[in-house]
């Protein structure tokens, strides 16, 4: 097991990424299933027959520990990022097994090493890191796949931030603003969509805020087609941070046109965003059916949304059939579960996957908690309101769904377990700040919003 280094001297912007949620701790539970499928079917399913050679999923990390482990895994690093490690496993290699490599930035090749001659054993772990220096850092997109002989069996891709994240840790900002038909006691937004039938009476328009001050002033401007149809101004008195939501109602039905929020801080417009109210269903691509989209096993999961008391998790139910986002379980995926999707436009839905272990080891309340997370992630890559990549602010609103999936099935012992930091047992309550602020520790290396 050995890590190796190369360095790398190139820059670029990039627009491919795939995006891996960090790995999570569960626990077995036993849990009883109300809905019509049957318990899980594990002992109709296994890890696959043993291969030939193999090499495994290729793991991106600041950096490994001596036993094996990636550290900080990620496909998306900040600005100033010295070296990004490409971690994998292998089984069943012989030594002198043809195999190769090839690295590309921006697409174009800098390192070819498709020639190459195995030499590391039959199982284990390696991980090649890749490093800048002080003249031309890391920066812009990359990829590295992996060949036994001729034959492409793995390929990955991460970015490294052209340019840090300028906000200064007292400068006052809003996140993405999410428009929705409804919002829940803890300001989370329900029905989110850019586009909503005429003859619909009110829009709400949920957001995060960051390092804003009481008496500070604040506007917002509500626009119809480029025209001002409601606006306000007022102090700040929500507290420094947390999130807050304006609404946009007419009684008689909001006429058709595309809709602006403007959010103002101290004169300055510091975020905008819209969505369009139609008068004829715009043309889309049907529905898949469940079957189409989602295997066998992560069927029951799937089925716990849709049944759901909580519109929110019925929306992300309905979400993956709307969109043909694929949902399965993969006997090989390294992490416990991961959303797969580029940034590239136009969109592309991407797939859900879950790990085989995971699977195994995990009660269906966790099952369908990280199906619910991930979901939320691919529905926030399909509004186009945040980055590419990692923020806690994303996150916030992926954990609050696994929150809501606990809840309402009845695992608070879960809950109390995983959230102890920001989650009161006692009360059944949880901190939101104090959530934030475990994410932050959870997440080191993502941007706030």
């Amino acid at each position: 097991m050995n890590k190796r280094t190369l360095f790398l001297i190139l820059s670029g912007i990039t627009l491919l990424i795939a995006c891996t949620c960090l790995p999570l701790t569960f626990r077995q539970q036993t849990a009883e299933i109300s809905l019509p499928p049957e318990p899980k079917p594990q002992e109709n399913i296994s890890t696959a027959p043993t291969l030939p050679p193999s090499l495994g999923e290729i793991i991106f990390c600041t950096d490994v520990s001596d036993d094996g482990i990636p550290i900080n895994p990620t496909d998306d690093f900040p600005a100033g990022t010295e070296s990004v490690f490409a971690y994998f496993t292998y089984e069943n290699m012989q030594d002198g097994t043809p195999w190769g490599r090839l690295w590309q930035s921006e697409g174009e090749i800098w390192l070819d090493v498709r020639d190459d001659i195995w030499e590391d054993g039959e199982s284990g772990w390696v991980a090649y890191s890749v490093t800048g220096d002080s003249d031309r850092p890391l920066s812009g997109n990359y990829s590295l796949t992996l060949y036994l002989g001729d034959q492409i069996v793995q390929e990955g891709v991460f970015n490294v931030d052209t340019e840090p994240i300028e906000v200064s840790p007292g400068l006052s900002a809003f996140g993405a603003i999410q428009f929705a038909t409804g919002i829940t006691e803890d300001r989370v937004p329900y029905g989110v969509s850019s586009e909503f039938e005429e003859g619909i009476t009110k829009v709400y328009a949920v957001f995060a805020f960051f390092n804003m001050q009481n008496g500070q002033a604040f506007r917002f401007e509500w626009l119809r087609d480029g025209d001002i149809i409601g606006a306000k101004d007022v102090e700040w008195y929500e507290g420094s941070h947390g999130f807050d939501y304006s609404f946009y109602r007419d009684e008689d039905g909001l006429k058709s046109g595309d809709y602006t929020l403007n959010l103002f801080i101290d004169g300055q417009i510091a975020r905008s965003a819209g969505f369009t109210i139609y008068t004829v269903q715009p043309a889309a691509r049907e529905p898949a059916l469940p079957e189409e989209i989602i295997d066998e096993y992560m069927m029951p999961a799937w089925l716990n949304l849709a049944h759901s008391e909580e519109k929110l998790l019925r929306d992300l139910a309905e979400f993956a059939l709307n969109n043909h986002v694929k949902i399965y379980v993969d006997p090989n995926l390294e992490h416990l579960a991961t959303y797969r999707y580029t940034c590239a436009l136009p969109y592309v839905s991407g797939e859900i996957i879950i790990s085989l272990r995971f699977w195994k080891e995990s009660s269906w309340e966790e099952t369908t908690a990280a199906l619910a997370h991930e979901l939320v992630h691919a529905f926030q890559h399909k509004s186009g309101d945040y980055p590419c990549g990692c923020t806690i602010e994303k996150e916030y609103y992926a954990w609050i769904a696994e929150l809501f999936v606990l809840q309402e099935m009845g695992r608070k012992d879960i809950i109390s377990e995983k959230f102890s930091a920001a989650y009161d047992s006692r009360t059944g309550q949880f901190d939101s700040d104090k959530l934030w602020e475990l994410l932050k520790r959870v997440y080191p290396n993502c941007p706030e919003y």
